[in-house]
């Protein structure tokens, strides 16, 4: 069940989008084990509830996402997950909005693992289509 947009499911646009809420990155990992082997966003922001230093990223192992899945970053610090990312050899695509990556991925589901600004600026633009 969904907690307070955690795990929540929204059908859009022919996608069933699921949410998931990543804070560190013990629970970064633990997403990765949640998510199906479809397509999967990750978005990163660093904005004061998140805190501003992104060095944990390097504390995450990314390395589940090589199996196949397309991989998609957005966020204010998709900069900073991309050079992450390419060190722990997971082919990605950067898109710039939530939006974009709708449009990057056929019909079906779509995993959403972000950072708390980045689940809640996500959470918005699907309450405001929902």
């Amino acid at each position: 069940s969904s907690i307070a947009g955690r795990y929540a499911q929204v059908d859009r646009d022919g996608r069933n989008i699921r949410l998931l809420l990543a804070k560190n990155p013990a629970s970064w990992l633990e997403a990765f084990d949640m998510a199906d082997q479809a397509p999967t966003l990750l978005s990163v922001n660093a904005r004061d509830p998140d805190g501003r230093d992104t060095s944990w990223l390097w504390d995450v192992d990314y390395s589940p996402l090589r199996d196949g899945r397309p991989v998609l970053i957005t966020g204010d610090r998709a900069y900073d997950l991309a050079v992450r990312l390419e060190v722990n050899g997971v082919p990605f695509r950067h898109v710039r909005s939530f939006d974009e990556a709708l449009q990057a991925v056929p019909p079906g589901r779509l995993d959403v693992i972000a950072n708390y600004t980045a689940f809640q600026d996500i959470r918005a633009e699907l309450d405001r289509v929902n």
